[in-house]
């Protein structure tokens, strides 16, 4: 039996996963991904992606990795660059809030302010120079939707409270997003 070492598996599930989403492309006519900052962006009913490179992560307002485009919800107030969302029952995006399963999980970070179709970063890194985060440390979805874009480095601890990590702070201003699904919530 061969063994590999952990390093090549690691690797070869990263590769796998990239040709996953790159295949996925290919399944709707009107999907954006960023990958490793190269966007591939089909801007036709042709499934051909073509393909641009976005590597500033360093400005604000900037972000790089897997991007969607969704639909906010046209009465959501709170669509503020970086701002945590969480697909409603409508399958419309609103504001994703901890206080109570409703409004959770998010699914990642708005990174086109406003309403109507979207572009929302799942995986990635956003930079928003408004941030003051304690690098190294998670950042998880709000109890309040309106402050810091939904977003704090504090696991939310109140009654019924839905405790969801989204990412780490690489810096004072910037957050490699890597949204979990898995929510714990507080007794």
């Amino acid at each position: 039996m061969r063994r590999f070492k952990s390093e090549n598996l690691a690797i070869l599930g990263v590769i796998l996963f990239a040709v996953f989403l790159i295949c996925m492309v290919g399944e709707y006519t009107r999907a954006e991904m960023r990958l490793s900052g190269i966007q591939a962006n089909e801007v036709s009913d042709d499934t051909t992606p073509v393909m641009n490179v976005n590597n500033d992560t360093s400005t604000d307002g900037a972000y790089s990795g897997t991007v969607v485009t969704l639909t906010v919800d046209g009465s959501e107030g709170n669509t503020d660059f970086g701002q945590a969302m969480h697909v409603d029952t409508d399958g419309e995006l609103i504001a994703a809030d901890a206080d109570g399963t409703a409004t959770m999980p998010c699914i990642g970070l708005l990174v086109e302010s406003g309403t109507g179709a979207k572009k929302v970063l799942m995986q990635g890194i956003a930079v928003e120079t408004d941030w003051n985060w304690t690098v190294g440390g998670l950042v998880y979805v709000s109890g309040d939707p309106t402050t810091t874009e939904g977003l704090t480095q504090t696991a939310p601890t109140g009654t019924g409270d839905q405790a969801q990590a989204i990412g780490v702070a690489l810096s004072a201003d910037a957050i490699l997003v890597n949204v979990s699904l898995v929510l714990v919530e507080a007794p």
